[in-house]
């Protein structure tokens, strides 16, 4: 597991300024200022899932800040994260994109925002996600990228404890 607490704290701050951890430019697109951006957002959205036309939204994510666009790679082509737009607390589900000629290939779906490591598989640089259990628990999951998409390969949780310690509990990852 990646022991950065709270990664998620990091990765946000981050994207304020542009960089994070791992040293990879991240860049915030502004959906409802730009035709194009809005229209990725929503081929992105409809891939994802994350359309539903009669859903209350309530506090949503707003477009500008649920897309931003990544180097991985570091070939060139920027990769996609996006943020379920019907979310609006800090653990929502972030999906991340490849452009594979004219379509969008899904390689990364989690929960809790991805941080970039500095570890790389196959070119491309490993991701670790935290998402909030409870108030005192966080879940992580550290992912490698496959060939073909990324797979979680470290799992776990951080439990606070009263004196405000983190303890950390690995334990096996999904399968799917």
């Amino acid at each position: 597991m990646h022991s950065a607490l709270p990664a998620l704290a990091l990765f946000l701050s981050c994207l304020t300024v542009g960089a994070h951890a791992a040293d990879v430019s991240v860049r915030s697109a502004s959906p409802g200022r730009n035709p194009q951006i809005a229209d990725l957002a929503r081929t992105l959205d409809r891939l994802a899932g994350f359309e539903a036309p009669n859903t209350v939204r309530s506090s949503p994510v707003p477009d500008e800040a649920g897309l931003w666009m990544v180097d991985l790679d570091g070939r060139g082509p920027l990769e996609v994260v996006r943020v379920d737009p019907r979310c609006g607390h800090v653990d929502c589900e972030h999906v991340v994109f490849r452009q594979a000629g004219q379509d969008w290939q899904i390689i990364l779906r989690s929960m809790g925002a991805p941080e970039p490591l500095e570890t790389r598989h196959n070119g491309w640089l490993d991701i670790s996600a935290t998402a909030r259990i409870s108030p005192y628990q966080v879940g992580q999951t550290t992912y490698r990228f496959d060939a073909n998409r990324y797979v979680p390969t470290a799992c776990g949780t951080y439990q606070q404890a009263a004196n405000g310690s983190w303890q950390a509990s690995p334990h096996p990852c999904p399968t799917r």
